[in-house]
């Protein structure tokens, strides 16, 4: 009987411990930093007016040329961005072309600044709402009102290996 005993004690005192570290170990939060390179993957827009939310629309990005780099956006540790594009010249051979700017990182807010004009001037300026940020994936969200239209953007990147 007293082995018995010593037995349930045992298995109780067992369940208990392990419960407790599973439990412990799903609430550990692991930062992920933006820090670093993370190519351009795709684009998903929607579309509300007032009330009526519009259907998503996915759009893969083809930009990269073939044969080279991927494009990219690069987050540093000194608050600097570069966005960088991959292009042949004449000769065939990949040369990228970059701009250079800044961005300053608060909570899920990110503000980047890159000197920028034409049609690109609003495509990775402005205020941005980073809705995933993990070691692999970022995705940066951006709302555009327009009268009764609302526009939600959300890019997504890849990070680079």
């Amino acid at each position: 009987m007293k082995s018995f005993k010593i037995l349930i004690a045992t298995v109780v005192l067992s369940a208990f411990t392990l419960t407790s570290c599973s439990s412990d170990d799903d609430n550990v939060q692991v930062p992920t930093s933006i820090v670093g390179k993370w190519n351009y993957s795709m684009d998903v827009t929607q579309t509300n007016v007032g009330t009526s939310v519009g259907p998503e629309i996915i759009v893969e990005y083809t930009g990269d040329e073939p044969g080279c780099n991927r494009d990219f956006l690069e987050f540093n540790a000194n608050m600097s961005v570069r966005k960088g594009v991959y292009n042949k010249n004449v000769q065939n051979v990949c040369t990228e072309d970059a701009i250079s700017g800044t961005y300053t990182k608060t909570g899920d807010q990110i503000t980047i600044n890159l000197p920028v004009t034409g049609e690109d001037m609003e495509e990775y300026n402005g205020t941005f709402k980073i809705t995933k940020l993990n070691s692999s994936q970022l995705s940066l969200e951006k709302k555009f009102v327009d009268g009764e239209v609302t526009v939600i953007r959300t890019r997504l990147l890849t990070k680079s290996i």
